[in-house]
């Protein structure tokens, strides 16, 4: 069973916003493995929305974002 990235990540934006403003603690079951979010988990649920939404934007064909190094020499 694939799941569709896109669909996924924003079913946990819902149960983050459920979470903060007070929910109950949520239960998420996906395959075999089973987590329970409650107020503290917030960060890690944050982490696996990141997840999906890089994934969502590969999936989608999205560019990836690049990211330039910055260095600076100076003389004293």
């Amino acid at each position: 069973m694939s799941i569709d990235p896109c669909a996924e990540a924003e079913r946990l934006r819902a149960l983050r916003t459920e979470i903060i403003t007070g929910g109950k603690p949520v239960r998420i079951k996906e395959n075999e493995r089973e987590v329970q979010y409650g107020p503290a988990d917030v960060p890690r649920l944050d982490v696996l929305i990141a997840e999906y939404d890089r994934a969502c934007a590969l999936a989608s064909g999205a560019p990836r974002r690049r990211f330039a190094k910055r260095m600076r020499f100076g003389c004293n």
